[in-house]
């Protein structure tokens, strides 16, 4: 039933797209094509920068994706779908082992696999992270608490390719260890020497992590120099209140938080008191060595990595950050609800309450998550509803943009564009799209403005300098042009597009030999470009090399037979001859 319940609910997300971080982490990454080449095993790392770079273990199932259905999306969302259906498998038996009743685990399982707030995980592809860290985790914990030897040794290689899979597997060996406690009703440094050899493999892994940190670093998503600790903190608490809110209300979703805000602490003032009860609670029951206590710090303990005192510069909240939090959570709630059922009702009436109410809720959950499904079949629809849920998130408003940019409604996206600018000026990338956008508009002197500032504000920007390099020769001032299109050629030397601008700039200026070497190097990197063809043969015209010019415009007309400015100037070059 778990099975049949979460494909129905999940199959309507086979339609979905690439989205923002699947672009460079699959469809613009060349090293999945090379997974399977001798030559590159033994590397550690991927695509610097994206969302796999030290991720081995979703490295290989993307590679594996792309070998066998190339960049045909349906294959990658059955993966997540299958990865999804397998954690609630798990997650079923883990909570038999632990509360030896199979309808509660089931109800648990069915909420769980359901719930809105994982349509994150399985929709958007790259974010298998999640999944495959959840499932290795799931896995640790139920090997752990089986019976033998060769039930630790399987947890302690699920631990390890955890680590291989997202960083927030670090938790897992102290999780190990918790339930562990409270199962043996005996104190920790009792639990540890009775089973040292199990824990001593389990820390083991921690070293796998470190080794993949070490040579696949994601410094741009961690760093105290983008976001201060107590800063972190404060966003912490808006931010945990409304996973705990969507616990109960899963609406609106949202795909993106943004950036850490500036907050003070009176405005969090009662998310921040409310935690501090939770965690008070948590506390006692940890120390009562009682079910729920240690259910509760393992949803505090999965969050830790992600919700705590490491600021993540790049994301200070994600959904996708509750999927192992609320398997801790759940049968808190569950089980609290039947207890007070049970209560207010007695034993007999509470059976089919209990069942009306799961039914209700596994419905409505369903519903939800069927209906997000479909905000991933475009960008547009998804980066509106991230709006929707986060109006005041200048990242979401730019990627909105660049949505209604792709689908050719450039004056929506300007407008875009200055509300992402609204909320933070400074955000270079939203200078950068505005100034491609104004371009594309031909509003030229906006564009220059706008492309300058955002070089101000980040000075070694290359695209906005390439940007403002193309705006320049489109609005005659190609001295300037010139200069930047240098600069940016010093570091892509093989940039078509820099060559080629590079080139009508300089030609603009009267320096034809300068500029015919850049249209050479231009047909050489791109050579079924008929611009540059059209271009190298004026450029011959101008110096004198008539036969040359007659040959790059030939070249024009294999190319395109029927091109009218080739037939022209070819039949000019010959009168001329004559």
């Amino acid at each position: 039933m778990l099975l049949t319940v979460g494909w129905l609910v999940y199959a309507n997300s086979m339609e979905g797209v690439f989205v923002y971080d699947d672009l460079p982490s699959i469809v613009e990454n060349d090293d999945l094509r090379r997974v399977f080449d001798r030559s590159q095993w033994g590397t550690w790392s991927s695509a610097p920068h994206s969302s796999i770079d030290g991720r081995p273990l979703v490295r290989l199932t993307l590679a594996l994706n792309y070998t066998f259905g190339g960049l045909h999306v349906w294959g990658y969302h059955a993966v997540n779908i299958a990865v999804h259906l397998l954690c609630g498998l798990l997650y079923m038996a883990l909570l038999r082992l632990l509360l030896r009743d199979i309808w509660l685990a089931f109800v648990c399982a069915l909420l769980w696999l359901v719930h809105p707030l994982h349509s994150e995980c399985v929709n958007y592809i790259v974010v298998r992270t999640e999944t495959l860290m959840g499932l290795c985790y799931l896995a640790t914990l139920y090997c752990a608490l089986r019976q033998g030897w060769g039930w630790a040794l399987a947890a302690i290689c699920c631990c390890v390719a955890g680590m291989t899979a997202k960083e927030s597997m670090v938790t897992a060996p102290l999780a190990v260890l918790m339930l562990d406690r409270m199962l043996a009703q005996k104190t920790c440094f009792e639990v540890v020497r009775r089973r040292w050899a199990f824990y001593a493999g389990l820390c083991v892994s921690w070293a796998v992590l470190v080794a993949l940190l070490w040579h696949g670093s994601r410094g741009d998503s961690v760093g105290l120099e983008h976001v201060g600790v107590w800063d972190y903190l404060l966003n912490q608490c808006w931010v945990l209140a409304d996973y705990g809110y969507k616990v109960f209300w899963p609406y609106p979703l949202t795909l993106d938080y943004g950036y850490a805000r500036p907050l003070s602490l009176l405005v969090v003032a009662p998310e921040a008191l409310v935690l501090l009860a939770v965690g008070a609670l948590t506390l006692w029951g940890l120390w009562r060595n009682r079910l729920a206590g240690t259910a509760m710090a393992l949803v505090f303990l999965t969050l830790a990595p992600t919700s705590s005192l490491l600021p993540i510069a790049t994301e200070v909240g994600a959904e996708r950050r509750m999927y192992l939090a609320l398997a801790a959570l759940l049968p808190v709630l569950v089980a609290g609800l039947l207890l007070l059922l049970q209560r207010v009702l007695g034993a007999v009436q509470v059976r089919w309450v209990a069942m009306a109410l799961a039914s209700i809720a596994v419905l409505a959950f369903a519903g939800i998550t069927a209906r997000r499904n479909l905000d991933y079949r475009s960008e547009k629809t998804l980066w509106q509803s991230a709006v929707q849920a986060v109006p005041d998130n200048a990242r979401a408003h730019n990627n909105l943009a660049l949505a209604l940019q792709a689908a050719g409604t450039l004056e929506e996206a300007v407008l875009s564009y200055r509300r992402a600018l609204e909320l933070d000026p400074n955000l270079s990338q939203a200078h950068n799209n505005l100034g491609g956008s104004l371009y594309r508009l031909r509003r030229l002197p906006e564009a220059i403005a706008v492309l300058r500032q955002a070089l101000v504000l980040r000075p070694y920007f290359l695209e906005a300098r390439y940007n403002l390099g193309q705006a320049l020769v489109a609005a005659e001032q190609y001295e300037q042009a010139v200069v930047h299109l240098r600069q940016v050629l010093v570091v892509e030397p093989d940039m078509f597009a820099a060559r080629f601008k590079g080139g009508e700039a300089l030609l603009g200026l009267g320096r034809v030999d300068e500029a015919l070497a850049n249209f050479v190097r231009a047909a050489q990197l791109r050579p079924g470009d008929v611009e540059t063809r059209l271009y190298l043969g004026r450029a011959y015209e101008q110096l004198g090399r008539v036969s040359a010019a007659v040959d790059a415009y030939r070249r024009v007309l294999e190319l395109q037979p029927s091109n009218a400015v080739a037939l022209e100037r070819i039949a000019a070059i010959g009168a001329v001859v004559e």
